[in-house]
């Protein structure tokens, strides 16, 4: 291919490529080889520490410390082996709100925690700094401080360093005592001129910052690194670019870094550190690697989740000492530490031919292009613009993406007219607000959440058939939510969900719901079922259930029809299903179990009978076995009320086996247990 374009055409040409690949998929008609990261640099993966979705960290005192959104957790690590040393829960007391924290940096023998409020929906977010002091050999957390800061809005980063601690928020600001605070006047990323090696022959052509021409493209600074120089090195991700600053601030500044997909180039730029005097590392959480450059911009090599070329899932945050990297995966939910000499590395880029080098396209990958889209919208959300990182897809349970959609001919975008991606239900552009009255649309849904859902789930809003909220434009998100919710992307957990509107009085106390064994919708479907039934799971044919108690109680149903308790209709009238309405005739599940002396009374009041035992006669060796009731003789003592196929030796259904039930009576009686036991009715009438 290098017969027919010279080196100077090949950012023309790779822009061309990648976006006719990217248009179709990557398809197999794309020039671009599918490559891995090739250019590696000498690594060795040192621990990887399990962590519910890290997002943030820093090294301070000694230790390693990572905040955890999936826990809301602070984690001190053993900076070495990577063993947790401590976990504490990092909220608000007495807060009701969602809360989560930003940023981590290293004050004086403390630590400095950001950490942002989210009440409810549409009401404003508040923002914080905190300095908590680490107390002695341990470094346990000590009492929190606020501080008092600078700006507005976000808080992205806060670092320090020898001159002092650098805030990121709506400007980079600067203090040496976490008091007094200073405006810096930087300038932005895209008013300092680039000064990027780049590659020998090849020169920019017209498309190469076709980005720019957005508004996001004016860029924003995302992390700091204040040098113990007095330096100071800033990350901008929207351009891709790698600021610094010499002492004193401003001084002299240098940038370099370029949007691109092959080696060298910057896609979605994140976390940065320094790696010892002269290395700089840069997380991709859209490319998945970690990439090291020269400090003036020369591209070194590639570094994998496994320290080659397996691909990180979204590498949001990087910290380093001396030559140790960590990186916190938010997406493997992993803190990974690498051991990395990128002076080792014998042989740069400026040596690659144009072929090899047009052949490095780090976006046509597996594990790039399967997950892209939710890449695409997180590229903003995870701190950058806005940190929805609480509502993250990487932690919880979430309406699922990257899948087919039940229902294809509907007046939602899907990609590749089957898929459901994040712009299938919002709408990025605000072009048709969903709204349903007065209510805002907080989330810039494409429709009113009624029919939001009901474009795919049709079937799910008729009141007939489908438990309702008696507003029925609110009626899916009474239950549901659809980011970071529970089993069936339901609000909370039940059997809290439902007690939220039918109290806690509809707990069966009888049946064993605090084993976890059963809850409510082991007998109740919330969607096709019928209303006058309870909304029993079987009550509609098509849920394809054709029982509801018989599932769990399957020995009672070669019972039912053999006898008058478990007839083929019910005594009395009950709102459940008809093939299973008997058993509610004796039982009800929302109440307590009634003493089956008054339970049998209700219909056999002639027979009543009383047996007060002079002894706990459960602890009897005969009265193992035995059904008693609080350690008294009852009814189902002598009788099973459910009956028993074929009649026992004597021929009758409701009577236990009788010579069991002598040797019982025996242990007090003796010899006078069978008259007794004849004449027991009418003895105690």
């Amino acid at each position: 291919m290098s017969q027919f374009l010279k080196p100077s055409h090949l950012n023309f040409v790779s822009f061309l490529l990648l976006f006719a690949g990217a248009g179709a998929g990557i398809g197999a008609g794309c020039f671009f080889s599918p490559v891995s990261a090739a250019e590696l640099i000498p690594a060795k993966l040192k621990f990887s520490t399990s962590i519910a979705a890290p997002s943030v960290l820093t090294t301070c005192e000694g230790s390693l410390w990572v905040y955890g959104i999936g826990d809301r957790a602070l984690y001190q690590l053993n900076p070495e082996t990577g063993a947790i040393i401590r976990q504490s829960s990092f909220s608000k007391s007495g807060s009701k709100s969602s809360s989560l924290v930003t940023a981590l940096g290293c004050g004086t023998k403390s630590l400095l925690i950001a950490s942002q409020e989210r009440g409810a929906p549409g009401s404003p977010r508040s923002y914080s700094l905190e300095q908590v002091p680490l107390e002695g050999k341990s470094l346990k957390l000590g009492g929190r401080k606020r501080l008092n800061i600078p700006g507005t809005g976000l808080i992205r980063d806060i670092s320090c360093g020898a001159s002092g601690c650098i805030l990121i928020r709506d400007a980079v600001h600067q203090s040496s005592n976490l008091k007094t605070w200073k405006k810096l006047n930087l300038p932005a990323s895209k008013d300092i001129v680039g000064t990027e090696p780049g590659m020998p022959g090849l020169t920019e052509n017209p498309f190469s910052g076709w980005h720019d021409r957005f508004i996001i493209a004016n860029g924003r600074y995302f992390r700091a690194i204040p040098e113990e120089t007095g330096g100071l090195w800033l990350l901008d991700p929207n351009r891709s670019s790698i600021v610094s600053f010499e002492a004193p601030i401003p001084g002299k500044s240098t940038r370099w870094g370029r949007w691109g997909v092959w080696e060298g180039r910057l896609m979605s730029p994140k976390g940065f550190a320094l790696i010892g005097n002269n290395y700089v590392a840069v997380s991709d959480t859209a490319l998945k690697l970690v990439f090291i450059f020269a400090r003036n911009g020369k591209f070194i090599g590639s570094l994998g989740a496994d320290a080659k070329e397996a691909r990180f899932g979204y590498p949001l945050s990087l910290a380093a000492s001396a030559n140790r990297l960590y990186v916190a995966d938010l997406a493997l939910n992993k803190l990974l530490a690498f051991e990395v000499a990128p002076g080792q590395k014998p042989e740069s880029q400026d040596t690659k031919t144009f072929d090899e080098i047009l052949r490095k396209n780090l976006f046509r990958n597996p594990e790039v292009l399967k997950d892209r889209v939710r890449t695409r919208c997180m590229n903003c959300h995870d701190g950058v613009e806005i940190n929805s990182l609480d509502k993250s897809m990487y932690q919880g349970k979430h309406h699922p993406v990257n899948i087919e959609s039940r229902a294809t001919k509907i007046d939602l975008p899907l990609e590749n007219g089957k898929t459901v991606i994040c712009a299938t239900c919002h709408d990025a552009h605000h072009r048709k607000p969903a709204t349903n009255g007065n209510q805002k649309n907080l989330f810039m849904l494409r429709k009113p959440v009624d029919k939001l859902c009901i474009t795919c789930h049709a079937g799910r809003d008729v009141p007939s058939t489908n438990h309702m909220n008696p507003d029925p434009t609110e009626s899916c998100s009474s239950c549901h939510a659809m980011h970071v919710a529970e089993d069936y992307l339901l609000k909370r957990a039940l059997p809290a969900l439902c007690l939220d509107c039918h109290g806690r009085d509809k707990l069966p106390p009888s049946h064993p719901f605090s084993a976890g064994m059963v809850t409510c919708t082991s007998c109740h479907s919330l969607h096709d079922s019928l209303p006058k039934y309870s909304f029993a799971t079987h009550s509609l044919a098509k849920s394809g259930q054709k029982t509801t108690c018989l599932a769990c109680h399957d020995d009672k149903k070669s019972l039912i029809g053999k006898n008058v308790h478990l007839g083929t209709e019910a005594q009395s009238q009950h709102k459940w299903p008809p093939n299973e309405a008997m058993c509610l005739d004796c039982h009800n599940p929302h109440k307590k179990a009634v003493p089956v002396r008054d339970l049998c009374a209700g219909c056999h009041g002639q027979m009543a009978g009383a047996h007060t035992a002079a002894i706990p006669l459960e602890n009897t060796p005969q009265g193992k076995g035995i059904q008693l009731e609080k350690g008294k003789v009852s009814c189902m003592t002598c009788h099973e009320p459910h009956g028993a196929p074929p009649p026992n030796a004597e021929g009758r259904q409701f009577f236990r086996e009788k010579a069991k039930l002598m040797e019982f009576c025996a242990t007090c009686h003796g010899e006078d247990a069978p008259e007794l036991y004849q004449t027991f009715h009418k003895r105690t009438k």
